[in-house]
């Protein structure tokens, strides 16, 4: 009859079996052996030379020697694996030592004790053999969790960063649209005063000074002045305030800008109001009002 048992390396435990790396006596289940019979276990083939059963009721094992070479049950590569800690080691052979000390001796009491020390042991180990095999899925469960936090914090940092934009975008916006009735004011003044004495022109070079200081100004936030006259009718940058005939522009030219509208970047901060053209007709612009309604300074 053979038995086919994994070997652990060095001290292994079983409910009710205990299995050495030595020469030493191995204590072995009496209900799956008989004299003479052989036990196949890897590293070494061991055979049943005595079997001594207790009189005893707790008396479970039979006494056992090997009959293959220590070195030839396991590889001393797999020993250490398998226990590494030195006290733990120490304490196996003893408990072994204890279990057949307490067969010859057929001490019932210290049997029952060191098969309760065993079974603990077994269970012990099963435990943490439990918890190294869920070890991996863990593991793997960690690191997807890790890699979605990852993402969650990447998408979050992303999101910040452009509600920041966005806010920033708004303030100067708010700011800006609040500087363009000033810019509307100066540019008004600049058509209206025609200096004539040595103070006003130094008045109205004041004027000019304050009014490309704002240009500049705007001119960093990336604001732009919307092309008007003699440009087609756009609706998302114009606003037509009127119509009539004319004789230099076709249809849907415009003819004249009433207000100025001003582009951030490539938005709209406020659109053109204009005169568009109808087509030709009775009447016809002068040179000077063209003159005056194509003049786009400082933008």
């Amino acid at each position: 009859m053979a038995t086919s048992v994994s070997f652990c390396p060095l001290i292994v435990f079983y409910p009710r079996v205990c299995f050495t790396s030595s020469a030493k006596p191995l204590l072995l289940n009496p209900s799956a052996l008989s004299q003479g019979s052989s036990i196949l276990f890897r590293g070494g083939d061991f055979s049943v030379r005595q079997v001594k059963l207790c009189d005893t009721p707790t008396l479970r094992f039979a006494l056992a020697t090997a009959k293959g070479s220590a070195d030839s049950m396991v590889d001393h590569n797999d020993n250490l694996e398998a226990l590494q800690d030195e006290d733990d080691l120490r304490n196996a052979e003893e408990l072994c030592e204890a279990y057949m000390q307490a067969i010859h001796s057929v001490d019932e009491k210290r049997i029952f004790d060191v098969e309760s020390n065993i079974h603990n042991m077994v269970v012990k180990k099963l435990e943490l053999d439990e918890k190294l095999s869920s070890l991996p899925v863990e593991i793997d469960s960690s690191k997807e969790k890790c890699i979605r936090l990852q993402a969650d914090f990447d998408n979050l940092r992303k999101r910040f960063n452009k509600e920041m934009l966005t806010a920033r975008d708004g303030m100067q916006r708010e700011v800006i649209e609040n500087l363009l009735p000033v810019v509307d004011n100066l540019e008004t003044s600049r058509k209206q005063i025609k200096p004539e004495t040595e103070k006003e022109k130094k008045i109205d070079a004041s004027y000019q000074g304050i009014y490309k200081q704002f240009v500049e100004v705007l001119r960093s936030w990336h604001v732009s002045a919307i092309a008007t006259v003699g440009k087609p009718f756009d609706p998302s940058l114009h606003e037509a305030i009127a119509r009539e005939e004319s004789e230099e522009y076709k249809t849907d030219i415009i003819i004249q800008e009433l207000q100025r509208g001003f582009l951030l970047k490539d938005r709209v901060l406020r659109t053109a109001k204009v005169k568009v053209s109808l087509g030709p007709g009775s009447k016809k612009m002068s040179a000077w009002t063209n003159e005056r309604l194509t003049k786009t300074d400082g933008f």
